[in-house]
């Protein structure tokens, strides 16, 4: 079999370039999941702690709530509601972002097997 030419080669590189790109790209694009991931399960962490907290408080008593930079001040019984709807908002949106997460990991994976990518963590170097 005759050897690939000089601009077989380069079109080869070029095409492994562009492969490679794209992987990071994915693999980017599902890091960036994960972070907010861990961003969303801190907030509905913190809502679940106030709630906690709040229903153990006289339903009169003052409580603040941030929001957008602004403090609102307002009694605990007109809060809770609030809050327990911005924590079912938070697990609906963690339950999605779960569900992109798993789609992005299955594409990365096919990706990865459809171009026998290899990638060699830290501990292996």
């Amino acid at each position: 079999m005759s050897e690939p030419t000089a601009q077989g080669k380069k079109f080869f590189q070029h095409s492994r370039q562009e492969i490679m790109k794209k992987f990071e790209k994915l693999r980017q694009s599902q890091r960036r999941l994960y972070a907010d991931l861990a961003n969303l399960e801190i907030q509905l962490q913190e809502h679940r702690e106030v709630i906690r907290t709040l229903k153990s408080c006289n339903p009169s008593q003052k409580c603040f709530h941030s929001l957008s930079d602004i403090l609102m001040g307002r009694n605990v019984q007109d809060m809770f509601p609030i809050l327990l709807k911005e924590k079912d908002t938070l697990e609906k949106r963690l339950e999605n972002l779960r569900k992109r997460i798993d789609e992005k990991s299955r594409e990365v994976q096919d990706f990865q097997s459809t171009y026998n990518i290899r990638v060699i963590s830290e501990q292996q170097t």
